[in-house]
């Protein structure tokens, strides 16, 4: 991918404090009042803070995608809160101006996250964690250089290889413009500029949500927040899903029309042939070793034929006239 900002490249690294929520940290679970009762396990926990005014977007490895907008409290400082899926490796992209119908005057800013250790845009959470007050920049146009947010006690892991940022520039794919036409990736309904809708491009028939990570790794390929293995819904057609299609990379629903007849003729050589298909298929039409009889052109002697003594049998329950109807019916076939 190309990298369309180039400021992103020059970098620059603002280092944040945050404390736990709480004194001492929020706690993993909830203190059960009597020891008979079990402690009640969280599965998400919330990230916090304030921000000038922002699009806050949570990028996860796994595939899902999560985002809110700070609340205008008439203040310079806008609250946030998000929940997130525990020990789960995600990424934050804040997006400042992002009301304005121009999409290229977004001010978008990657974070980075340092331990102490190791520096990645990936976290994860174990608890609740209040970042304080982020000052992303209020000017400028486009990917800016990331901000580096630092604490001893955030999970911070880094990967050789990152699905959302396939470079490995620090722009997450959605986030880039290919076709280098001043509109990202995430905007752009023909991101690599070949004159078909991405929607139709046969090239992103494996990436259905268009978050740069295969549907077959994609644990969330609709973004609807939903793991696809208790997603309903998981291609986001707004159609239950009746089997199991969570990676099924073209996530189409085939309809078939069937007409039926406004009148129906009853035939009566129809009607007593379809004993034969018991041993010769429906329509006369064979699947397994016996003969097909579709198209039989001398049934009035073959039913009687000695060497077939089940077939005999048969024929001895029909009269000539039922015979002679059901020959001339398999003719027809």
């Amino acid at each position: 991918m190309k990298v369309h900002n180039k400021l992103f490249l020059t970098g620059y690294s603002l280092t944040l404090c945050f404390a736990l929520v709480g004194c001492g940290g929020g706690a993993t679970s909830t203190a059960a009042s009597d020891d008979s009762t079990p402690p009640v396990s969280k599965t998400t926990y919330s990230v916090s803070g304030t921000v000038p005014g922002t699009l806050i977007e949570a990028f996860c490895k796994n595939g899902s995608y999560y985002s809110v907008n700070s609340t205008d409290d008439g203040s310079t400082n806008h609250p946030f809160t998000l929940e997130l899926p525990k020990e789960v490796d995600c990424k934050f992209i804040m997006t400042t101006n992002e009301k304005d119908v121009d999409t290229s005057k977004h001010i978008v800013t990657p974070l980075l996250f340092n331990n102490g250790t190791t520096t990645s845009s990936y976290f994860q959470l174990s608890d609740d964690l209040d970042i304080g007050h982020v000052p992303l920049p209020m000017s400028g146009e486009g990917i800016q250089a990331p901000l580096t947010v630092s604490n001893s006690k955030v999970q911070v892991n880094s990967f050789s290889y990152d699905p959302l940022d396939t470079d490995n520039d620090g722009i997450p794919n959605v986030y880039e413009d290919d076709d280098n036409d001043g509109v990202v990736n995430k905007y752009d309904e023909d991101d690599d500029n070949d004159g078909i809708l991405d929607t139709e491009d046969s090239d992103y028939a494996n990436d259905s949500d268009g978050d740069g990570i295969e549907n077959s790794y994609d644990q969330d390929d609709d973004n609807d927040s939903l793991n696809d293995s208790d997603d309903d819904d998981d291609d986001n057609d707004n159609i239950k899903d009746t089997d199991d299609d969570d990676y099924d990379s073209s996530n189409t629903t085939t309809t078939t029309t069937v007409v039926l007849p406004i009148t129906y003729k009853a035939d009566a050589g129809r009607l007593l042939g379809s004993q034969c298909a018991q041993c010769h298929g429906t329509n006369g039409i064979s699947v397994n070793e016996w003969d097909s009889i579709a198209g039989e052109g001398d049934l009035a002697n073959e039913i009687f034929e000695d060497d077939e003594p089940i077939m005999s049998a048969q024929a001895h329950g029909y009269t000539s006239e039922e015979i002679t109807l059901i020959g001339n019916w398999l003719k027809t076939l």
